[in-house]
Protein backbone atom coordinates (compact mmCIF):
# COMPACT_ATOMS: atom_id res chain seq x y z
CA UNK A 1 0.00 0.00 0.00
CA UNK A 2 1.18 3.29 -0.73
CA UNK A 3 1.71 5.42 1.84
CA UNK A 4 -0.13 8.96 1.73
CA UNK A 5 1.90 12.11 0.61
CA UNK A 6 0.44 15.63 0.97
CA UNK A 7 1.46 18.66 0.60
CA UNK A 8 1.56 22.23 2.06
CA UNK A 9 1.87 25.54 -0.27
CA UNK A 10 3.19 28.88 1.96
CA UNK A 11 3.83 32.11 0.09
CA UNK A 12 5.75 34.63 1.66
CA UNK A 13 3.60 37.56 3.75
CA UNK A 14 4.56 41.07 3.17
CA UNK A 15 4.67 44.41 5.40
CA UNK A 16 5.07 47.75 3.96
CA UNK A 17 6.41 50.88 6.12
CA UNK A 18 5.86 54.06 6.00
CA UNK A 19 6.90 57.36 7.75
CA UNK A 20 3.36 57.05 10.11
CA UNK A 21 4.27 53.13 10.47
CA UNK A 22 7.92 52.86 9.92
CA UNK A 23 9.94 49.69 10.85
CA UNK A 24 12.15 49.22 13.82
CA UNK A 25 15.64 47.93 12.01
CA UNK A 26 17.69 45.35 13.50
CA UNK A 27 14.33 44.39 15.35
CA UNK A 28 12.03 40.89 14.55
CA UNK A 29 9.12 41.55 12.27
CA UNK A 30 7.13 38.67 13.39
CA UNK A 31 6.81 37.34 16.67
CA UNK A 32 7.89 33.84 16.11
CA UNK A 33 11.19 32.52 17.39
CA UNK A 34 14.04 33.37 14.86
CA UNK A 35 12.10 35.52 12.94
CA UNK A 36 13.46 38.05 10.29
CA UNK A 37 14.78 41.66 11.10
CA UNK A 38 13.30 44.90 9.71
CA UNK A 39 16.48 46.33 7.01
CA UNK A 40 18.21 49.32 7.17
CA UNK A 41 16.63 52.17 5.91
CA UNK A 42 12.80 51.07 7.22
CA UNK A 43 13.10 53.42 9.91
CA UNK A 44 10.94 56.97 10.36
CA UNK A 45 14.47 58.78 8.87
CA UNK A 46 15.25 56.22 6.26
CA UNK A 47 11.51 56.95 4.72
CA UNK A 48 11.84 60.62 4.74
CA UNK A 49 14.48 62.70 2.79
CA UNK A 50 14.82 66.45 2.49
CA UNK A 51 16.08 68.73 0.15
CA UNK A 52 17.28 72.05 1.22
CA UNK A 53 17.47 75.42 -0.75
CA UNK A 54 19.63 78.48 0.30
CA UNK A 55 19.22 81.90 -1.87
CA UNK A 56 22.45 84.15 -1.01
CA UNK A 57 22.79 88.08 -1.84
CA UNK A 58 25.85 89.19 -3.18
CA UNK A 59 26.63 93.47 -4.14
CA UNK A 60 29.87 93.04 -6.49
CA UNK A 61 30.86 96.52 -4.61
CA UNK A 62 31.13 94.64 -1.02
CA UNK A 63 27.68 97.14 -0.10
CA UNK A 64 25.10 95.36 2.28
CA UNK A 65 22.87 92.81 0.82
CA UNK A 66 19.51 91.75 1.60
CA UNK A 67 19.52 88.04 4.00
CA UNK A 68 19.46 84.41 2.71
CA UNK A 69 16.97 82.68 2.09
CA UNK A 70 16.31 79.52 3.54
CA UNK A 71 13.60 76.79 2.27
CA UNK A 72 13.41 72.76 1.90
CA UNK A 73 11.06 70.07 0.19
CA UNK A 74 10.06 67.10 2.43
CA UNK A 75 9.55 63.45 1.02
CA UNK A 76 8.68 60.17 2.25
CA UNK A 77 8.62 56.65 0.73
CA UNK A 78 6.45 53.84 1.29
CA UNK A 79 8.88 50.34 1.09
CA UNK A 80 7.31 47.23 0.93
CA UNK A 81 9.60 44.54 2.82
CA UNK A 82 9.24 40.53 2.43
CA UNK A 83 8.19 39.13 6.25
CA UNK A 84 10.03 35.49 6.05
CA UNK A 85 13.31 37.07 4.83
CA UNK A 86 13.44 40.88 5.42
CA UNK A 87 14.27 42.15 1.64
CA UNK A 88 12.96 45.12 0.64
CA UNK A 89 10.99 43.92 -2.26
CA UNK A 90 9.49 47.60 -3.19
CA UNK A 91 10.47 51.42 -2.61
CA UNK A 92 8.44 54.20 -3.86
CA UNK A 93 9.14 57.81 -3.11
CA UNK A 94 6.31 60.90 -3.33
CA UNK A 95 6.44 62.87 -6.25
CA UNK A 96 8.94 65.59 -7.50
CA UNK A 97 8.28 68.99 -6.30
CA UNK A 98 8.71 72.50 -7.06
CA UNK A 99 10.46 74.64 -4.29
CA UNK A 100 8.10 78.46 -4.80
CA UNK A 101 9.88 80.84 -7.04
CA UNK A 102 11.70 83.62 -5.09
CA UNK A 103 12.10 87.10 -6.37
CA UNK A 104 15.11 88.78 -6.42
CA UNK A 105 14.58 91.70 -3.48
CA UNK A 106 15.03 95.20 -5.13
CA UNK A 107 17.62 97.22 -3.91
CA UNK A 108 17.71 101.09 -5.32
CA UNK A 109 20.55 101.62 -7.37
CA UNK A 110 21.55 97.97 -7.90
CA UNK A 111 20.30 95.51 -10.68
CA UNK A 112 20.60 91.50 -9.61
CA UNK A 113 21.79 89.02 -12.47
CA UNK A 114 18.80 87.17 -11.70
CA UNK A 115 15.04 88.67 -11.54
CA UNK A 116 13.60 84.96 -10.01
CA UNK A 117 15.42 82.01 -8.52
CA UNK A 118 13.46 79.14 -9.63
CA UNK A 119 13.62 75.48 -9.03
CA UNK A 120 11.50 73.10 -10.33
CA UNK A 121 10.93 69.57 -10.65
CA UNK A 122 13.33 68.47 -7.97
CA UNK A 123 13.42 64.85 -7.10
CA UNK A 124 13.64 62.73 -3.22
CA UNK A 125 17.25 62.61 -3.27
CA UNK A 126 18.71 66.15 -5.27
CA UNK A 127 21.96 67.51 -3.79
CA UNK A 128 21.05 70.81 -1.61
CA UNK A 129 20.33 73.88 -3.84
CA UNK A 130 22.37 76.33 -3.36
CA UNK A 131 21.45 79.78 -5.40
CA UNK A 132 23.87 82.95 -5.73
CA UNK A 133 22.29 86.44 -6.70
CA UNK A 134 25.12 89.17 -7.44
CA UNK A 135 23.93 92.64 -7.73
CA UNK A 136 25.73 95.55 -10.16
CA UNK A 137 25.60 98.87 -9.08
CA UNK A 138 23.37 101.26 -11.85
CA UNK A 139 25.09 104.00 -13.99
CA UNK A 140 25.00 107.02 -12.25
CA UNK A 141 25.41 110.71 -13.69
CA UNK A 142 26.46 114.16 -11.59
CA UNK A 143 27.28 117.15 -12.15
CA UNK A 144 28.84 120.02 -10.66
CA UNK A 145 27.91 123.93 -11.98
CA UNK A 146 30.11 126.84 -11.30
CA UNK A 147 28.11 130.01 -10.97
CA UNK A 148 28.82 133.84 -10.73
CA UNK A 149 26.15 135.30 -8.52
CA UNK A 150 27.08 138.57 -9.60
CA UNK A 151 26.03 138.30 -12.93
CA UNK A 152 23.88 135.12 -12.75
CA UNK A 153 26.04 133.52 -15.58
CA UNK A 154 27.40 129.39 -15.49
CA UNK A 155 30.68 129.33 -15.98
CA UNK A 156 31.51 126.08 -16.28
CA UNK A 157 29.41 122.65 -16.06
CA UNK A 158 31.81 119.35 -15.00
CA UNK A 159 29.66 115.99 -15.74
CA UNK A 160 30.48 112.82 -13.98
CA UNK A 161 29.83 109.29 -15.12
CA UNK A 162 30.01 106.14 -12.30
CA UNK A 163 27.78 103.59 -10.70
CA UNK A 164 25.74 103.70 -7.40
CA UNK A 165 27.76 104.56 -4.22
CA UNK A 166 30.72 105.14 -5.94
CA UNK A 167 33.29 107.51 -5.87
CA UNK A 168 33.73 109.75 -8.19
CA UNK A 169 37.66 111.02 -7.97
CA UNK A 170 36.44 114.30 -8.06
CA UNK A 171 36.99 117.44 -6.14
CA UNK A 172 36.21 120.80 -6.62
CA UNK A 173 39.35 122.19 -5.53
CA UNK A 174 41.45 122.63 -8.81
CA UNK A 175 38.42 124.81 -10.40
CA UNK A 176 37.55 127.08 -6.94
CA UNK A 177 41.57 127.45 -6.89
CA UNK A 178 41.59 128.49 -10.54
CA UNK A 179 38.82 131.10 -10.23
CA UNK A 180 39.87 132.56 -6.85
CA UNK A 181 43.30 132.77 -9.30
CA UNK A 182 40.83 135.29 -11.46
CA UNK A 183 39.71 137.14 -8.01
CA UNK A 184 36.09 135.48 -7.47
CA UNK A 185 35.72 134.55 -4.10
CA UNK A 186 34.01 131.24 -2.77
CA UNK A 187 30.42 132.15 -1.53
CA UNK A 188 29.05 128.16 -1.20
CA UNK A 189 30.27 125.08 -2.17
CA UNK A 190 27.66 122.32 -2.17
CA UNK A 191 30.19 119.19 -1.92
CA UNK A 192 31.94 120.91 1.26
CA UNK A 193 35.26 120.22 -0.92
CA UNK A 194 34.19 116.66 -0.63
CA UNK A 195 35.08 114.22 -3.13
CA UNK A 196 31.75 113.46 -4.92
CA UNK A 197 30.16 110.02 -4.54
CA UNK A 198 27.31 108.69 -6.54
CA UNK A 199 24.24 108.16 -4.80
CA UNK A 200 21.48 105.10 -5.37
CA UNK A 201 18.87 107.25 -7.49
CA UNK A 202 18.79 106.03 -11.27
Amino acid sequence: ANDQAFTVHLSHGTITVTPENPGKPGEPINPGEGSANYPDGTDKTGLTDTVNRTITYVMIDGSKAPDAVHDSLSYTASKVIDKVNGEVLETKWSANQDFKDVDSPSVKGYTPDKKTVSNKNVAHDAADITETVKYSADAQKASVTYVDDKTGKTLKVDNLNGVTSAKSGYTTKAAIDTYTGLGYTLVSDDTNGNEVVFDNDD
